[in-house]
């Protein structure tokens, strides 16, 4: 799909004001409908944002890490962009496990 997007803003130094995000698909299904389910940054220092456009009931995160061990599960709100710290972990490879009433989606996170 391609999207045309634009974006002006008064001459000036605003550091931070503006991001812009690709998502390559990647450890990931979408068969069940999940793929505007979306978060970033990847890599990430331990906070994450999740955004949820299509308003999809969320229920948990489950957090597993490289030897398939489940390390943290976190409760989600059922709708809208939140904030999910994951800080108190270790630097590594993490898979994160994205519950929802529509099924699973498998993503793979790098903190660092």
């Amino acid at each position: 799909t391609t999207n045309s997007y634009t974006f002006r803003s008064n001459k000036g130094d605003y550091p931070n004001r503006f991001s812009l995000f690709f998502r390559e698909p990647s450890l990931s299904t979408s068969e069940n409908g999940l793929d505007t389910l979306q978060w970033f940054p990847n890599p990430s220092e331990g906070k994450i944002t999740l955004w949820n456009p299509s308003g999809i009931a969320l229920e948990k995160l489950s957090v597993f890490n490289m030897l398939g061990q489940e390390i943290k599960t976190i409760p989600l709100q059922k709708l809208g962009t939140q904030t999910i710290d994951l800080g108190a972990l270790q630097q590594g490879m993490y898979f994160l496990h994205w519950h929802t009433e529509e099924g699973m989606q498998t993503d793979q996170l790098i903190l660092k």
